[in-house]
């Protein structure tokens, strides 16, 4: 049967159409899924009011096939279609005529599927032109009314059966089809997801190698450092010693004289001698704790801490360093410490290696300018401590070689170095900026010149 809708004004008291399935639908749930299939008609082959078939295409809504010889998706390409076929179209008259395939109603009444071909004429003047369209459109009822969600418009070519058409069963295996193709895009998904976090796994093993190597190289070069610095207490814990166990035999012989009162007094020589032993042995001890506490990873709890001791400590132990691999450096320390500063709650191994690191760097820096046997130059590392604000401010200051300003911006960045192969693994100035400026909440700035001077700033809130 063929069905004119050109008069869309025609009554819609009875159904056109011959469902399938008997239904629990209402005369009155009927004839709205005619209307709005009969919208959807009027504004797809008369385009009326184009805007108006917003409301019966659902937001899900999906519109594509050869006859429009592209995928549209959605309410805005629809209506950006229908504009440009308006714009096109004026001049002619159009009317169509539909002979209904297979239509389906779900048992519950609240999905449907029309299946037509479509015979649309289009009249000029001269002649009339018949094209020859089949329909899809699947409906759902939604609580504001039916609601189209997917119009299929193809031009099939020597099509002899009535099969050839998109039913209900299908549109339920094409839904299955699409939730395997889902299920099988998920579990990739999934895969991927297991592949990156074992990466990301790897990664952090790998960061955290990495940084334990630069603390241990880092430790390497205090190595020398630290024997030098053991050496001297243990010079006068040897000393006293030797001197205190002279003292005991004169005092044993001053006993035996009966003379008590020089014995009192060598005793008490002995006493200051043990005094000074034990300072001497703390300071030993102190050095050992240090290395140790450099060596281990930070237990991420901070301390108050004493920055003027913590600074004059590790330029000792940086110089003292240098200077054992090459006896013929020399350096000028020029320190200004502010003895009003205030301990700092800090992580002290962390900042340590921070200070290990600038200062490792300066007397390198100078020491390769002392190479270059300029005239009246000699290597001189300055250290300045001050309050600033609500924070201390540590300033070192070398007269070395100074940093370009084509590579000033990256030597903040991992694996950055300027260093030969095999002397600088890159880290140490990366790992610095992020123990200051992201374990402490400080900053730190780089002012250099070239040949002249570099001068690193490190901030560090006091709380």
């Amino acid at each position: 049967m063929r069905r004119s809708i050109s008069n869309r004004k025609a009554s819609a008291q009875h159904s056109p159409y011959e469902y399938r399935h008997i239904t629990i639908m209402t005369d009155e749930k009927r004839i709205s899924l005619d209307t709005t299939y009969r919208q959807l008609l009027d504004q797809v082959f008369y385009m009326d009011d184009i805007e108006s078939i917003e409301p019966i295409l659902d937001a899900e809504f999906t519109c594509y096939g050869t006859a429009f010889d592209e995928k549209l998706q959605g309410f805005t390409q629809m209506r950006d279609m229908l504009m440009r076929q308006k714009q096109q179209s004026v001049g002619f008259h159009f009317d169509c005529t539909t002979d209904p395939m297979k239509h389906f109603v779900s048992e519950d009444g609240n999905t449907a599927v029309f299946s037509d071909d479509i015979y649309l004429h289009i009249r000029s003047t001269s002649e009339t032109i018949e094209v020859y369209v089949r329909a899809t459109s699947v409906f759902l009822h939604r609580p504001d009314g039916w609601k189209i969600v997917s119009w299929h418009v193809s031009k099939p070519e020597n099509v002899s059966s009535q099969d050839d058409t998109y039913g209900i069963d299908d549109w339920k295996k094409r839904n299955a089809d699409l939730e395997i193709l889902v299920a099988k895009r998920t579990a990739d998904l999934v895969e991927k997801n297991r592949e990156l976090e074992n990466a990301l796994e790897q990664l952090k093993a790998t960061q955290t190698q990495l940084v334990q190597s630069e603390k241990m190289a880092s430790l390497g070069e205090l190595t020398a450092g630290i024997a030098h610095e053991i050496q001297n207490p243990l010079n006068f814990v040897n000393n006293f010693s030797d001197v205190s166990i002279e003292l005991l035999d004169e005092m044993d012989a001053e006993i035996e004289k009966g003379d008590t009162d020089e014995a009192k007094a060598i005793s008490s020589d002995i006493k200051q001698n043990l005094e000074k032993i034990a300072y001497h042995g703390r300071r030993a001890d102190s050095i050992v704790k240090g290395m140790l506490q450099h060596s281990r990873a930070s237990t991420g709890q901070k301390e108050l801490t004493d920055i003027n001791v913590l600074v004059d400590e590790y330029l000792r132990l940086a110089y003292h360093g240098l200077r054992a691999t090459d006896q013929s450096f020399n350096a000028e320390l020029i320190t200004h410490f502010d003895e009003n500063l205030p301990k700092a709650n800090i992580l002290p191994q962390d900042i340590g290696r921070v200070l290990l690191n600038l200062f490792t760097n300066a007397f390198y820096a100078t020491q390769q300018r002392a190479k270059s046997k300029e005239q009246e130059y000699y290597p001189t590392v300055e250290v300045l401590t001050r309050i600033q604000g609500d924070s201390i401010e540590i300033f070192v200051k070398d007269n070395g070689i100074g940093i370009p300003d084509e590579i000033r911006e990256k030597v903040l960045q991992p694996f950055f170095t300027t260093k030969p192969t095999g002397e600088g693994t890159g880290l140490g100035l990366s790992l610095s900026y992020d123990i200051v400026v992201k374990a402490h909440g400080g900053t730190i700035r780089i002012d250099s010149k070239e040949g002249e001077f570099t001068l690193f700033s490190v901030l560090l809130p006091i709380t």
